[in-house]
């Protein structure tokens, strides 16, 4: 009983660090992308529409 809480523990110890680990590269892509998009506005913006 014991060695199976163990072993459950440590299944939710790695599907934590799995999570923690997504969640980092999440908010570097959206870093990202918040930067490309800054950048296509800068480039959108020197068009003007006659």
């Amino acid at each position: 009983m014991i060695v199976s809480v163990e072993n459950r523990i440590r299944e939710v110890s790695k599907v934590v660090q799995v999570n923690s680990d997504a969640a980092g590269q999440s908010a570097a892509i959206s870093n990202e992308l918040s930067g490309q998009s800054q950048t296509l506005s800068q480039l959108i913006s020197q068009f003007r529409i006659e």
